[in-house]
């Protein structure tokens, strides 16, 4: 499969294509307010705090200013839609590239909310991604949820925590990477799973 995309893809658009034409993502969350329980590393900050809901998806560089990385801790982050509305689908991107230590969460717990305070039962995602898969690659673990109103969304994403021993980086903190929790996403999904240069103005270093 890898082999067969490598040949290929000297042939496809390039990535700086699909974004002009596909632009930002569209979904109900973009642009709204959210609350972060856990800071990120300044230097991958990937927007700020705004950054995880401004549609903006990146590619599997992990230099894109598109991705947010939290060194050795979870993501926990609360979105205020304003609103209340039917909340049909969540899902969240994450980046795996083994090669610097970013790893995908070992689960996601989404929860919703109509006032903030008392969240229902959380709907919990794995990954079905080996953490020995090498990548580059992007996941996106969605929770499907029988339509109903919310107007405050809830993602926990636990940090793997320590790099495994089989890793040169043995027993060094993880990093995890996300760039958008999308709510109720419109059919286009952007420039999703495909690999290709970081956008200008990354601010630089390996994690």
């Amino acid at each position: 499969m890898h082999e067969h995309f490598s040949r290929l893809r000297p042939q496809m658009l390039p990535d700086e294509a699909l974004t002009a034409v596909l632009g930002p993502t569209v979904h109900a969350a973009r642009g709204k307010t959210v609350e972060m329980a856990t800071d990120f590393a300044p230097q991958y900050a990937g927007g700020g705090v705004e950054g995880l809901t401004d549609g903006e998806l990146a590619t599997t560089d992990f230099h894109d200013s598109a991705w947010q990385g939290y060194h050795g801790v979870d993501l926990e982050a609360t979105i205020d839609l304003k609103t209340p509305q039917p909340i049909r689908q969540v899902s969240v991107r994450f980046l795996q590239d083994v090669s610097v230590g970013i790893f995908l969460p070992t689960f996601v717990d989404v929860a919703l909310s109509s006032d903030g305070r008392n969240f229902e039962p959380p709907v919990t995602l794995k990954p079905d991604v080996s953490e020995r898969e090498a990548g580059p690659l992007i996941k996106t673990l969605a929770a499907e949820l029988d339509p109903r109103p919310a107007r405050f969304i809830r993602v926990q994403a636990r940090n793997l925590g320590l790099i495994p021993d089989w890793h040169t980086a043995r027993r060094e903190k993880a990093w995890l990477f996300v760039d958008e929790i999308l709510v109720n996403p419109s059919a286009s999904p952007g420039p999703s799973e495909i690999p290709g240069p970081a956008r200008s103005g990354v601010k630089g270093g390996r994690p």
